[in-house]
């Protein structure tokens, strides 16, 4: 896997995607710390920790080596019309993630996730905002497949995984499994099936 180009902002499908920085610190702490967002990610972290999480992704934003990516997700038809308005944290709806390695250790292929606030699960933004960040993330990388890695009792993840294409691939899993020992699934979307 290829070093990542720098991190750039971009907007598709009515959705901006702007580099995690100092800014975002509060949409960071507010998902890292509320119990609902966390459900089928991790446990629930203090807001310190929170806090050292958002360092962490600026950090690694700004560090092309790192193979690891976050960008804050604006939903267009949320923002003020008047350009000069300052766009508000809440508009915020939550981060997707691009990763390339885990630690030092280089995946397969690029992995991605995503984490919405609470109040936007569940109203389609999810399956939108993946296929706008895997058609970004196959033309940044040009590489022939995308993961997903998700916890098995996510009916929500199975339902848009298998929306957008992704297929379990059991070779896939048994090569991460030896490295990263976690109950995830992951699931592979190829480039050759996903629309241009």
């Amino acid at each position: 896997m290829q070093e990542l180009p720098s991190i750039e902002k971009f907007s598709l499908n009515n959705f901006t995607f702007s580099p995690i920085n100092s800014s975002h610190k509060a949409l960071i702490v507010s998902l890292y710390t509320n119990s609902k967002a966390m459900t089928f990610v991790e446990p629930v972290q203090s807001e310190q920790n929170a806090i050292k999480i958002h360092q962490s992704f600026v950090k690694k934003n700004t560090n092309r080596q790192s193979g690891f990516y976050t960008w804050a997700i604006q939903n267009e038809q949320l923002l003020p019309t008047n350009k000069s308005e300052n766009i508000d944290i809440n508009k915020y709806i939550g981060f997707v993630v691009l990763y390339t390695k885990i630690g030092a250790k280089p995946l397969t292929h690029p992995e991605i996730g995503i984490m919405l606030k609470p109040e936007n699960s569940h109203c389609g933004y999810g399956t939108k905002i993946f296929t706008a960040l895997i058609t970004y993330v196959f033309k940044l990388l040009c590489c022939d497949a995308i993961n997903i890695r998700f916890q098995p009792s996510h009916v929500a993840m199975q339902r848009m995984s298998k929306k957008l294409g992704f297929i379990f691939d059991e070779q896939q899993q048994s090569k991460e499994i030896n490295f990263v020992h976690d109950e995830m699934r992951i699931e592979t979307l190829f480039q050759q099936n996903w629309p241009s």
